[in-house]
């Protein structure tokens, strides 16, 4: 596949840029053709996440929730062309445990709180700002005293206490395209974590928004020399080890280094 440059930074680039700042290159430069289990099952648990709404409003949550979960997994078989039981097999869902988590936040946070922060006003809205240079689909949006919240919904199991600072910088970045959306201003959103459910509330600080531009910065001068790895835990699932280790490899013989 053929890269164009785009004068637009996308924000799930900034995601993976957090993670390894070469991931981010490669996933630019090099897409990868097809789709990955993780692909699979951030979609699922977005799906869930969207209907959650009606199985927290049902006489009966628990056979709702496990309808929305059939129904997700036979459309996404239609998707990507897979049988629903392999798709099942590969993102299993832990339903008790989302509906305990739906449980502990309408306990903390009342029932008609949490209803609205599960009613979506829109849900993967795309939007391309050509004043931040940044483009991206915000998960949902919820409103929230007639105010717009953009909510960032994570695979991830959550943290102890508030919210992982790569949810921070991706909220800051959401945060911005909503406002330049709809020409209101978004200083608060949510983490939605779909591995342990929870509902986390952050607000959105000057700082954020910074941090989130600046990564911008470094992602558009990185289109020009490949930016160093970040090595970690996540080297030995990535769809580009080969790669990145062959570039390596070839960087170091070329210099005489190693």
């Amino acid at each position: 596949m053929q890269y164009s440059e785009s004068k637009y930074i996308r924000v799930s680039d900034i995601s993976s840029y957090l993670i390894c700042p070469r991931l981010a290159y490669f996933r630019n430069k090099e897409p990868v053709e097809g789709f990955t289990a993780e692909t699979v099952r951030s979609d699922l648990l977005r799906e869930i996440s969207i209907s959650l709404h009606s199985a927290y409003s049902s006489a009966e949550p628990q056979k709702a929730l496990e309808q929305i979960y059939e129904r997700a997994c036979e459309d996404l078989a239609i998707v990507y062309g897979l049988a629903g039981e392999k798709i099942r097999k590969r993102s299993p869902v832990n339903i008790d445990r989302i509906l305990a988590g739906l449980q502990a936040e309408s306990a903390r946070l009342g029932r008609e709180k949490l209803s609205m922060l599960l009613k979506s006003e829109a849900v993967r809205l795309s939007h391309r700002s050509d004043k931040l240079r940044l483009s991206g689909a915000v998960d949902r949006i919820v409103a929230i005293d007639g105010r717009l919240r953009p909510v960032v919904i994570s695979a991830s199991q959550p943290p102890e206490n508030g919210i992982y600072g790569s949810d921070r910088i991706r909220l800051a970045a959401y945060s911005m395209l909503v406002s330049d959306r709809f020409g209101c201003e978004a200083d608060s959103g949510f983490v939605e974590y779909m591995g342990g459910w929870c509902i986390r509330e952050a607000e959105i600080r000057p700082g954020d928004r910074r941090e989130a531009l600046s990564v911008r910065r470094r992602i558009e001068e990185s289109r020009t020399a490949m930016p160093d790895a970040r090595r970690g835990r996540w080297c030995h699932k990535c769809s580009y080890k080969e790669r990145c280790t062959a570039r390596v490899s070839f960087l170091d013989s070329l210099f005489g280094n190693g």
